[in-house]
């Protein structure tokens, strides 16, 4: 099995470098792949008799934009007839089927059926390439759901994506699993200065999903003078991240006035 890894991993480079899509038929070696190369994993489940999968074959997969896309994702062919582990796993009942999981298993897009490839690449474009840190997280939080670190880290790292995908759709998705995994974060938090922290960070969410008003409800509740430099500077950030979102320039450079923290205030200025 580590040798079939390692070829597939040489060929996978080597094919990637073309642009084209190689389509792996082993469920375990494709979240081995999305582990070592960094990427998600693109899961189409379809069948020989099935007509939709046929057009979509030539239409999506055969796109030339798609083609050019391949380099960002592993690409993982289930055949819905015979893969059914898999078929019962992710519910699936109808083809086609798209889905789109990390290498911990999270299902980040879900599609059934082909309209037009428009359809799809819409999603693929926004998609995020280079996941390396999400994957490691992701993987790590499945083998261990009572880490508090882990899945404190794996909520911020959906909250990062999540700030920045232009997709409505797919940012609301990311800050979804960011919501979870922050939630996760605070019933295993013992540690009452962390669970601040992770209250902060749940409020940026709503702020980044355009709920500044359930933001400022959040911050309203914690104490305003923590007595602690770190939290007090993230709490001057995330209310300037929240003006700056409503469009309140006066208050934003308020708050961002006081923040001493480059990198925070780099943020700010992005």
């Amino acid at each position: 099995m580590k040798i079939m890894l390692i070829f597939l991993f040489s060929f996978f480079l080597s094919v990637n470098l073309n642009s084209q899509i190689i389509w792996l038929r082993n469920y375990e070696a494709a979240k081995t792949l999305a582990a070592k190369t960094d990427k998600l994993i693109i899961m189409d489940f379809w069948a020989s008799w099935c007509n939709p999968c046929t057009v979509m074959e030539d239409k999506l997969w055969g796109n030339e934009e798609m083609k050019k896309l391949a380099a960002n994702f592993v690409f993982l062919k289930l055949n819905s007839d015979y893969d059914l582990k898999q078929v019962s796993q992710y519910g699936v009942r109808a083809i086609p089927r798209v889905i789109v999981i990390t290498a911990g298993e999270e299902i980040l897009l879900d599609k059934l059926g082909f309209l037009n490839a428009e359809s799809y690449l819409v999603y693929f474009r926004a998609l995020p390439g280079n996941v390396g840190e999400l994957n490691h997280l992701s993987v790590a939080q499945a083998a261990d759901k009572k880490d508090f670190a882990t899945a404190y880290a794996l909520g911020k790292e959906y909250q990062k994506f999540g700030k920045t995908i232009t997709n409505s759709d797919l940012k609301i998705t990311f800050l979804t699993c960011s919501d979870k995994y922050l939630a996760k974060a605070m019933i295993l938090c013992e540690e009452p200065s962390l669970m601040e922290e992770v209250e902060l960070y749940t409020a940026l969410n709503h702020i980044y999903a355009g709920r500044e008003q359930k933001a400022f409800k959040i911050i309203e509740k914690l104490n305003s003078n923590p007595g602690n430099e770190e939290l007090g500077e993230l709490r001057l950030f995330v209310l300037a991240e929240c003006y700056k979102s409503m469009g309140d320039k006066e208050s934003f450079l308020k708050y961002k006035q006081q923040i001493k923290k480059q990198d925070l205030i780099g943020q700010l200025d992005e």
